[in-house]
Order: structure tokens, then sequence, then C-alpha cells
């Protein structure tokens, strides 16, 4: 028995926030550029021995999302097979693989090929980490647990703009390989499988997991719920095929790629990957490694801060704002880099960038930086969760590609300020696709969730324990 004072469903957060590390993996691996460019574009701390190009950095940032689309695509289908907590296991092996070789890297191709590698991981974590929490977590906490995957991806990101400029390339990469070590080792001792996935073949157990998650001996009414609700949607097909053309479910994709695809291109990916680069270029207020650290903090102060926002404001709200709020960031953001480029003198406002941009991170903490992957831990149907998933998951990686080789050539063809203005005009778009195609999911069962993708917006659907 637990003490009084811990919640008898403790072991909900404790699966929940020990897959989620998963995800900071992946901020280790998208923040790895900022730190580790500003070594590669210099002498100094070196392995190649010589200066990379602009078009080698934005191969560096952008090569991982072939690696993104391997572990999507394929880890979808792997989750659904072998379940959600092997295939977290599984898919982190690419990581290790990943960052134990950058420790003896020394030619830009093996730099390319091992990048890529480590995609793989951050791939197959966006798109079974949400399959697992929106299976584990309760209708009363899936928007906190949901909100916790975006602090994990905030700590990771911070971890590596703190101790990138601070060690040597060889021993950052041989801090980071103990990473996925670390991770691999607490999901086999602490994590249980999804009930979701146990139910179709071992029900017994699927039984013995749910109490333990609900700290409860009598969860049969539940378990009934879950049972109906997976064998119901085992009828599906679960093809892409199938997911296109049913409307349900057509509906449900249109949301879930939506959303990811409007999350990149608030040009979050750019500012993190090219972060400290980008400082540099504002020169005269903080040293840029500083600048990126202060932005990587508060980014997960804000990630702490945002997820009862989710519960109590509801999903769409939330969303609204925070898209709205990034455009007027980069607007600012954009208005200095404007001034500086057309001769004004911006001494005065060297704090405009680093300032517009903890306001943006805010902004996107609050809503576009977790609620995507709440809503997709969600809207998809039991039997085509897997293949869904890695369709959002290509998606927003296909977005991600597209930005980071793009980001250097328009910063050079129309300059940083136009560039970071196109990012802000997304916002609007953004606004427009939430308010007329985005299904508020706060309070709601899974099984909820798919009835009220079939019926008018204006359905009333009570709330339930499922």
């Amino acid at each position: 028995m637990w003490p009084a004072w811990i919640p008898k469903n403790i072991l909900v957060y404790v699966a929940v926030l020990t897959a989620h590390f998963g995800v900071f993996l992946n901020g280790t691996y998208i923040a790895w550029t900022s730190p580790v460019l500003v070594k590669l574009t210099s002498l100094n701390d070196n392995p190649l021995g010589r200066v990379i190009s602009n078009s080698e950095q934005g191969w560096l940032v952008s090569i991982g999302v072939l690696g993104n689309w391997m572990g999507s695509c394929t880890s979808g289908v792997f989750a659904k097979n072998y379940g959600r907590k092997t295939a977290l296991i599984v898919y982190t092996i690419p990581s290790l693989i990943s960052y134990a070789t950058f420790c003896i890297a020394d030619t830009f191709w093996l730099m390319l090929v091992v990048r890529l590698v480590g995609g793989i991981t951050s791939g197959a974590m966006f798109t079974v980490d949400p399959m697992y929490f929106g299976e584990v977590a309760e209708p009363k906490n899936r928007g906190l647990l949901g909100g916790a995957m975006n602090a994990f991806l905030n700590i990771g990101i911070l971890f590596v703009l703190c101790v990138g400029p601070s060690f040597s390339f060889f021993w950052l990469h041989v801090i980071l390989t103990a990473c996925p070590v670390l991770y691999i080792i607490m999901m086999f001792l602490i994590v249980p499988e999804s009930p979701y996935y146990l139910i179709e073949s071992n029900e017994k157990k699927a039984e013995n997991v749910l109490k333990k998650l609900r700290g409860e001996e009598d969860v049969k009414a539940e378990l009934s719920q879950i049972r109906e609700y997976v064998h119901c949607k085992t009828e599906d097909t679960g093809t892409i095929s199938e997911i296109i053309h049913n409307k349900t479910t057509r509906k449900a994709l249109i949301i879930g790629c939506g959303l990811l695809i409007f999350q990149q291109c608030s040009g979050v990916g750019v500012i993190m990957s090219f972060g400290q680069l980008i400082f540099e270029e504002v020169g005269d207020f903080l040293p840029s490694d500083l600048s990126a650290i202060i932005l990587g903090i508060a980014q997960v102060i804000f990630s702490l801060m945002a997820p009862p926002l989710t519960d109590s404001l509801g999903r769409k709200i939330v969303l609204i704002f925070s898209h709205l709020g990034m455009s007027l960031s980069l607007l600012l953001f954009g208005v200095y880099f404007l001034m500086k480029e057309y001769g004004a003198v911006v001494h005065s406002i060297s704090w405009l960038p680093l300032t517009a941009l903890v306001f943006f991170k805010f902004a996107y903490s609050a809503g576009s930086g977790q609620i995507p992957f709440i809503i997709i831990g969600e809207i998809f149907p039991q039997r085509i969760k897997g293949p869904a998933s890695s369709i959002t998951s290509v998606a927003t990686s296909a977005t991600a590609l597209i930005l980071a080789n793009s980001y250097t050539m328009l910063k050079a063809s129309i300059g940083m300020g136009y560039t970071f203005w196109i990012f802000a005009s997304m916002g609007i778009f953004a606004t427009l696709f939430i308010i007329f195609f985005v299904l508020e999911t706060k309070g709601k069962s899974l099984q909820q969730i798919q009835e009220a993708l079939q019926k008018s917006k204006k359905t009333d659907l009570r709330s339930c324990n499922l």
C-alpha cells in the first residue's frame, strides 16, 4: 500500500514520465546542431580539421529527417505488433549507436550517416510515445501528462545547450551516449506495457497492469471499455488506403498532420537548430552561447507551467493564443533585423531579439509545443494508431527538412528579418485551421472522441472514465 499522501495512481505518472525520457533524447538530438555547428564552423575543437560550408550546415541539420521518416514509418507498425514498451526500447538503440560513433567521427560523410541514424530514434519517439501515454493516462490527467512530453523535450534541448559549449566535441558525445543507455535501463525496470496492447493477447495481464496503474482492485468497468474499444477497432483494415478513404479517420489525419506542420512552420526547428549562430548575428548584447542557454531555460520553465492550462482551458483556445503569440514575437524579432539591415542604429534595442524569442518560447510551450502530441495520442482509432501516427510524423519531418534547407537560402536572399516574417505569417493560417478543423478533446474518453469525429461539432458528449 502507498502512503496516504501519495496518489493511488502514482504508477501512471511514473510510467508516463519515464517513457517521456525518450523525448528528452529527441531534445538532445534537435539542439545538437546549435553548439556543434559553432565548433564545426571554426578550427578550434573541430575533429574535421576544416570549417564546414553553409550547405554542409544545412545538411547536418536536415539529414536526420530521413532517419525520422524511417523511424516514423516502421515504429508504429512495430509498436502495434510487439508492444509500445518494446518499441520504445528497441528504437532507442539507433540513438546510442549515433552518439557513440560521433566520439570517433573525423569525416563529414560519417557525421552525416550517424546523424541520419540518430534520426530514427527521434522519429520513433514522436510516433510511439503519444500512443503510449494516450492509452495509459486517464481523461482527467491526459492533458497534464501529455504536456509533460514537451517539458522533457525542452529539458533535453537545454541539456545540450548547457553542456555543448562547456565540453569538447569528444566528451560531449560521451555524455550524450550515456543518455540512451540510462533510458533503456529505466524502461526495462519501471515501465509497464500498455493495457490496450496487452488486452489483445493476454487479458489477465492487461487487468493486472491496469490495477497497478489505477491503484484499484476493481477495474472491470474500464477493462470492459478498453476491450470494446480495441475489439471494435480491430475490424478496421488499418491500411493507409483505409485511413484516407474513411471520412472519420481522414478528418483525424488532417487534424494531426495540420497541427504538426503548422508547429514546424512557426520556425521553432530553425530557431533551435541554428540558435547559437542566430544570436551571433545579434552580436552586441550577450554571448551567443549564453543567449541560447537563457532561451532554453525559458522554454523549460514555460513548458512546466503550461500543462495545467491544457486541461483547464481546453486544447483549441490555448492553441489559438499560442500561434498568435508566436506570430507577434517573430514579427518583433524580424523588425530588429530589418532595422539593422537598412542601416538603423539598433544598439539600444539589442535586447529585443532575445526578449522576442523568450516570448516566442512562452507562446510555443503553452500550446503548439505540447498540444499537437496530446491530440494525436487521442484522435486515432486503435487499429490505425500506428500507421496514422507514422504519417503525421513523416509530414512534420518533411516540413522540417524543407525549412532547414531553405533557411540559409532565404536568409542569404531576402535577409533575416523577412525570413522570420514569413514564419510569423504562418500563425494566421494556423489559427484559421484550428478554428475550423480541430476538435476539442478536453475531458473526453478515446471512445467519445471517435464519436465526436463522426458527428457535428454541436454534439454534446458526456464524459466517462475510459
